[in-house]
């Protein structure tokens, strides 16, 4: 994914952040909720089922806040990463959307893949 597509995502993100957070937080709490029973199987089934969840949501989040056009945290108008070479902006925008792409599949593919093998 190129920083201009995860750009135009991130304008579409942007309204979804707090519903992100609030997602993230609601699939940690099952988790941790499981934690607490007597069945080591609800709770792997757990982690396989909310892992993804919890791994998408958060990379929305990140993708909004880092890359909106106008209040991203890596945005050329921002007042710590807009004052770096252009070449360092392009590297650091560049290297954050790979990074977000592999997150994302990761937590899509391999989390429950994984998950499966130890069920």
């Amino acid at each position: 994914m190129s920083p201009a597509i995860a750009s135009k995502f991130a304008r579409r993100a942007w309204p979804f952040r707090v519903p992100a957070v609030a997602l993230t937080v609601l699939a940690f709490g099952a988790v941790a909720a499981t934690m607490f029973t007597d069945s080591l199987w609800s709770t792997q089934l757990a982690f396989t089922a909310l892992g993804p969840v919890i791994g998408v949501s958060w990379s929305v989040l990140c993708v909004a806040s880092w890359f909106h056009p106008e209040h991203g945290t890596l945005s050329p108008g921002n007042r710590f990463v807009g004052r770096l070479p252009a070449w360092v902006q392009s590297t650091v925008r560049w290297y954050a959307s790979v990074f977000l792409l592999v997150f994302a599949l990761f937590c899509v593919v391999a989390w429950p893949a994984f998950s499966l093998s130890i069920l």
